[in-house]
């Protein structure tokens, strides 16, 4: 049975509230402080206030012109508070990087505690809520939010309202959820997701569950009909689903696997191998599954490149089933497994001599790598690019524009958590059928 959902009038201690906020705090930071300095790994739009400004005026001299040819990439709210935000500053590029910047790392801030507010109403402890918002914040599409320029991110306010939707979810609560839901379907359409269990968990009658998915409904046929283009736009559902610029499975798969990386495996883990009845309903099996069905069918997953990021809008769905095995009895066992460990260190051994292989000649090595992964997904081995000059010079570049230095190693890193994670659980099968 699921542990009793605590009200929100229930504030955290004192203590273990300055201690959550002091780490909440310093992983935005640390977050941001990577997508700010280029000697930390800075690639993207967040590189320098020109870099911003020049993302904003894509086309023309007005701002965010892009947002008008492809406005299906822009919903209105964000738009608006973006725009709005440029002009009650003066249009000053300096200024506006200053105030963007804070008030995009405001917004990771809010989605962590919505997370952790939603972690415990699932009945998480404390401590093990601000282990989930930690994996949260340090998920591949958070890192590297900025690495790959789409002008502005309203990613990261969309997750808030996807945790915070969630949140009134658990505690059945249909109007608050109804609201949230048309409020999001104006930053993002992916923000519905937070609306779309309650039917399943809620113990309402099922004229009062049905009603809840209206408002958000409506609200997201609105702005596809007001902000349609008369010619139809690459990036409606239609077109890309079923013209994606990734051009190589290795790449779509390479993106698909490091959204979550090894908690992907995790949360399988729990999902499908655990016998233990689910800590909250939001964590049943057919809920998650759902979701997942809702993203995948909608062309998300492997449209674009850069759309490992609109993937992350399962983070509820993954993390939270990640962490209730991580929390568990049988996770200690995993732990202590010497085939565990192996595998693990076998796989990290095995990267490491490839990474090596690589940067040995990766003037001819790296090249033929990227036939596979494509040219926007760093390997983590410099290669020494030749870019001719009108005068007729040779630049030699030492970096892909907007990939991510830190890509491969993180993918590594992952690769050889699911090792783990998998040897482990074999390992453990029989104490835990016999635990179960």
């Amino acid at each position: 049975m699921p542990e009793p959902v605590p009200e929100l009038k229930d504030a955290p201690p004192r203590d273990r509230f300055l201690a959550t906020a002091a780490l909440y705090a310093a992983l935005v930071v640390a977050v941001f402080a990577h997508q700010l300095f280029p000697e930390l790994g800075a690639r993207g739009v967040l590189a320098d206030a020109e870099v911003l400004s020049a993302e904003l005026h894509a086309t023309d001299e007005t701002p965010w012109g892009l947002g008008r040819l492809e406005p299906y990439c822009y919903r209105p709210l964000f738009r608006a508070l973006v725009l709005g935000a440029w002009g009650a500053l003066g249009g000053v590029p300096e200024t506006f990087y200053g105030v963007f910047v804070t008030l995009s790392a405001l917004s990771l801030l809010g989605a962590a505690w919505a997370f952790d507010a939603l972690l415990r109403a699932q009945g998480f402890a404390p401590r093990d809520a601000a282990a989930g918002v930690a994996l949260f914040l340090l998920g591949f599409p958070v890192l590297f939010a900025y690495d790959v320029p789409i002008h502005t991110r309203e990613d990261l306010l969309g997750y808030a309202l996807i945790a915070v939707t969630l949140l009134f979810v658990a505690r059945d609560r249909p109007v608050e959820v109804a609201l949230l839901g048309a409020l999001g379907a104006t930053v993002r359409e992916t923000c519905l997701l937070g609306v779309l269990p309650f039917a399943l968990v809620s113990r309402r009658p099922w004229r009062e569950r049905l009603l809840v998915y209206a408002p958000g409904g409506l609200v997201w046929l609105l702005v596809r009909l007001v902000q349609a283009p008369p010619g139809g736009s690459d990036y409606d559902y239609v077109a890309v689903s079923t013209r994606p610029l990734l051009e190589r499975p290795g790449e779509a798969a390479l993106y698909l696997f490091a959204t979550f990386g090894a908690l992907w495996i995790a949360a399988g883990l729990r999902l499908c191998c655990d016998p233990r009845p689910p800590r909250h309903p939001l964590l049943a099996r057919r809920v998650c599954l759902v979701a997942l069905a809702a993203v995948a069918a909608t062309g998300w997953t492997m449209g674009m490149i850069r759309e490992a990021r609109i993937t992350y809008v399962l983070f509820p769905f993954v993390v939270a089933p990640a962490l209730d095995l991580f929390t568990s009895p049988r996770a200690a066992r995993l732990a202590r497994a010497p085939a565990a460990w192996a595998a693990g260190l076998a796989v990290v051994l095995a990267g490491a001599g490839g990474l090596a292989w690589l940067a040995a000649d990766a003037e001819a090595r790296v090249p033929r790598l990227r036939g596979v992964i494509g040219d926007e997904f760093h390997p983590g081995v410099l290669q020494v690019l030749e870019v001719p000059e009108d005068d007729g010079s040779v630049r030699l570049l030492e970096e892909p524009v907007f990939a991510s230095f830190g890509n491969g190693p993180h993918v590594l890193l992952h690769l050889a958590a699911s090792a783990f994670l998998l040897a482990g659980w074999r390992a453990t099968r029989d104490a835990g059928a016999k635990a179960a």
